[in-house]
């Protein structure tokens, strides 16, 4: 009997142990049945394409899936980016069961330095998995660049052809049909005198450049009294005709002038002088004993003599005033 009793009490404790042990497989096997998935993103940083530093994203995401599979036909928006910046969009490529490659197209809006996205994550749908509990992965970051300075040319330089190489208010266009292409100044575009004295020869042979009106656009002329120190390129009124046909270069003085004027006056006087004293002298020589011919005669070459005195000293007087400005200036 105690034979019996203890047999019966060990057969308990076994069927206890095995039914524990059986409990203890089962929550395990459920626990890893169930067990959330985790998915990881393989780059930390996604950088912009440099260049071009238009917000385009080249590189690409490869997300890694542990604890579960990814279903066979990935429904469309199962997998998205959290935070993912504007302009964006997201293009999907499942790799194989627990791999799939995440590209990027579109331009991000703001891509400067300052607009980086250091919280975006990558997010798996319950839809997109098999055993159907979504996932996140860990944080990356979106890395853009300040977009490159272009150095627009500047006035007075050699552009291709396009108006976009010349910085702004300028035109590219050669001087001369065989000569090279040249940012040339619009209306009010300032510098085209200081430009042109700061040239090469060089330069200037190049361009086809021979005054500082070359440097402003075809109808424009360098005016230089507006600005007298850089010039400014302004409408032709007539001034770039004027220069060509070397109106306005004469530098002869007024006063030389009005004394060519004054002595070629006297000139004419005293030849009418010079004439009524032969006058005079024909009357009187042919007077014949005439009294009253005779004085006609003095009196016209008595006036003559005193017109003469008269514009002698007219001359001496006028010459001496123009020499004493001349000395003066």
């Amino acid at each position: 009997m105690k034979f019996h009793n203890l047999l019966y009490q060990r057969s308990i404790k076994i069927i206890s142990i095995a039914l524990a042990v059986s409990v203890l497989a089962f929550l395990l096997i459920f626990q890893q049945a169930h067990a959330a998935a985790v998915i990881t993103a393989a780059s930390t940083t996604i950088p912009e394409a440099v260049p071009p530093n238009n917000g385009s994203i080249t590189a690409t995401q490869v997300v890694t899936l542990v604890g579960d599979t990814f279903v066979a036909s990935i429904p469309v928006n199962s997998i998205t980016v959290n935070n993912l910046p504007a302009g964006l969009a997201l293009a999907v490529t499942r790799n194989n069961d627990t791999q799939i490659t995440i590209s990027f197209s579109g331009n991000a809006t703001n891509h400067a330095n300052v607009n980086d996205v250091t919280n975006a994550s990558v997010r798996a749908d319950a839809t997109a998995l098999t055993l159907g509990a979504a996932a996140t992965s860990g944080n990356f970051t979106f890395d853009f660049s300040d977009p490159a300075v272009t150095t627009k040319t500047q006035l007075g330089g050699a552009c291709g052809t396009q108006e976009t190489d010349c910085d702004r208010n300028l035109v590219c266009a050669p001087v001369e049909i065989d000569k090279r292409y040249m940012c040339r100044g619009s209306s009010d575009t300032l510098g085209c005198l200081n430009t042109f004295n700061s040239m090469s020869q060089a330069d200037k042979d190049s361009f086809g450049v021979v005054t500082a009106n070359d440097l402003c656009a075809t109808g424009l002329v360098c005016n230089t009294v507006i600005d007298t120190v850089q010039g400014i390129c302004a409408n032709d009124f007539g001034g770039k005709k004027a220069a060509e046909l070397k109106l306005g270069e004469d530098t002869t003085d007024i006063r030389n002038e009005i004394n060519r004027v004054i002595n070629i006056f006297l000139s004419f006087l005293a030849i009418l002088g010079v004439g009524l004293i032969i006058y005079g002298g024909i009357l009187w020589a042919t007077a014949g004993g005439n009294d009253e011919q005779v004085g006609k005669a003095r009196k016209t070459m008595i006036a003559a003599v005193i017109g003469l005195i008269i514009i002698a000293v007219a001359w001496t007087i006028i010459s001496y005033v123009i020499n004493l400005g001349d000395t003066l200036s």
